[in-house]
């Protein structure tokens, strides 16, 4: 799947090179491209890129045959500047993911997670 990560980054350089302003969706199904949205109007906030965004490293990420899920870039004319990323899990893969998650009373992080469950007793008449 990772062939479309270059294609992909193509596909965003056209934008940025017509100063595109707005917001691209691309959701992704175990690493092939299902969808993308463009708008002209972004919906909604996200945190700024920093320094340390890497386009092709997440166009790999999201290329690979492990990945489901969205990615969201917004572009003020023609440069990044918001990015976020939505994993989805869905079908046989979040059953295997339910399946290998431990039961017991342990919340995320293995602390023990206490759950206190109190009743009132109703006076006698």
């Amino acid at each position: 799947m990772q062939e479309y990560a270059g294609k992909i980054k193509a596909f965003l350089d056209k934008f940025r090179q017509e100063k595109y302003s707005g917001g691209i969706k691309m959701a992704f199904e175990e690493g092939r491209p299902q969808t993308f949205w463009r708008s002209d109007v972004p919906d909604f906030k996200s945190k700024p890129i920093d320094e340390e965004f890497n386009l092709e490293k997440i166009l790999l990420m999201a290329t690979d045959s492990k990945f489901s899920g969205s990615l969201f870039f917004v572009l003020e004319d023609g440069e990044i500047k918001h990015y976020y990323c939505i994993e989805t899990l869905q079908g046989r893969k979040l059953m295997e993911r339910l399946d290998s998650c431990r039961t017991g009373g342990t919340a995320a992080g293995g602390k023990r997670t206490v759950i206190a469950i109190r009743a009132k007793k109703e006076a006698a008449t």
